[in-house]
């Protein structure tokens, strides 16, 4: 009877070391992907815009090179246009409903939805464009 808690407790390790494991291979090999941070950072500052209407969020966000960032992607409303700024719109591509940064940058940006619901991101613009 001595020992089984010792085999228990190898099975136990065991099991832990191998969802460790299974989880870095699959997130190496592409199926599990993490949020970008910068899309956190977005979805909160959409998720602000609209509690607070007709004011502009502002932070500096890190879009990182080879991410996107689609406006279906948001949870709280798919209702959003990115808009870039000098000298950020040469560090993007941009599409109707994607932003997807060429190379890895900080900028300053902005966030602000109307009363009907509609959502503008500002990229490179502190005061929502104005």
């Amino acid at each position: 009877m001595r020992g089984q808690a010792f085999s228990v407790m190898k099975i136990l390790i065991g099991a832990v070391f191998a969802a460790t494991l299974l989880y870095i291979v699959l997130q190496v090999s592409g199926v599990i992907t993490p949020e970008p941070s910068a899309m956190r950072d977005l979805d909160d500052m959409i998720t602000n815009a609209l509690s607070a209407r007709e004011e502009c969020i502002q932070r500096n966000i890190m879009y990182v090179q080879g991410d996107t960032y689609s406006k279906n992607s948001f949870k709280s409303t798919q209702d959003i246009t990115f808009q870039l700024y000098a000298p950020y719109n040469q560090n993007f591509v941009k599409t109707d409903s994607t932003l997807s940064p060429m190379n890895t940058v900080q900028a300053l940006t902005s966030a602000k939805c109307t009363t009907d619901g509609k959502c503008t991101i500002h990229v490179g613009s502190e005061n929502c464009g104005q």
